[in-house]
């Protein structure tokens, strides 16, 4: 199925989240929206960027996807409602589910057509982020 031709990248909704990805149809719970592709590495190579390359997703154990060469991998450009930049009635829609050694966004509840597409990527990933800006804060990174 060729996702992309439903998805649209603009500027996100949220403020300061750069772009954000966007249904050019109505999806309902449970429809395959588009799949996370990126170059795959083994996770013990990957794990020096965790925290500092946002395009990093842990596949499994042993292996990750990283998103942030590929400018063209419509999935990249899905942000976290629940992250750092937070606005009133905006809430995740879509969840990341993998298959083997893929995975894809998923939608969680029915994302209208021009609505942005959210997924959340964990309370270890904020909590990362925030200690790192912390650390940047004081001049420690």
């Amino acid at each position: 199925m060729p996702f992309e031709k439903y998805l649209l990248i603009k500027k996100s909704t949220l403020p300061g989240a750069g772009l954000g990805l966007f249904a050019k149809k109505r999806f309902r719970k449970g429809d395959r929206i588009v799949e996370y592709k990126g170059r795959r590495l083994p996770w013990r190579e990957a794990k020096k960027e965790d925290g500092h390359n946002g395009y990093l997703l842990r596949l499994n154990r042993t292996t990750a996807i990283d998103a942030q060469p590929y400018k063209k991998a419509m999935g990249r450009y899905a942000n976290d409602a629940a992250g750092l930049s937070r606005i009133a009635g905006k809430r995740n829609n879509a969840e990341y589910l993998t298959y083997g050694d893929q995975c894809f966004i998923e939608a969680t509840r029915t994302i209208r057509k021009g609505d942005e597409i959210f997924v959340s990527y964990g309370r270890d990933f904020w909590t990362l982020q925030r200690k790192l800006r912390r650390q940047k804060l004081k001049g420690t990174l």
